[in-house]
């Protein structure tokens, strides 16, 4: 459920701080939440559910569409959150341009 936890709080730009806020508990007991260092109470996994707006369950086993963060270094963590906080109309602008990107590369490619 740690590493559950920590994804779920970095695909929403949340720090640990920041998280802990909202639940009223420490930065470094959602450290040890996400280290897995100790127990989380059932209130508390219910109000973590609720600051990071999923079902307990999603807390519990994981949700699908939420990439791995914890291995991101802080600059690609970054580049994601600028990406993610974009409007609708920036982010189909953004994936435009990468489309056209790989396009080009794989033309690229063709002709070597």
């Amino acid at each position: 459920m740690g590493k559950n936890l920590q994804n779920l709080r970095l695909s929403q730009g949340l720090s640990r701080g920041a998280l802990g806020d909202i639940i009223g508990v420490t930065q470094q007991s959602i450290e040890k939440y996400e280290k897995a260092y100790c127990r989380i109470s059932l209130s508390t996994a219910l109000s973590l559910a609720k600051a990071l707006k999923v079902k307990l369950l999603d807390l519990v086993t994981g949700v699908d569409d939420v990439p791995d963060f914890t291995d991101l270094d802080s600059a690609s963590l970054t580049l994601y959150k600028k990406i993610t906080a974009l409007n609708d109309d920036d982010k189909k602008h953004f994936v435009k341009m990468i489309n056209s990107r790989l396009v080009y590369e794989k033309e690229k490619e063709q002709v070597e």
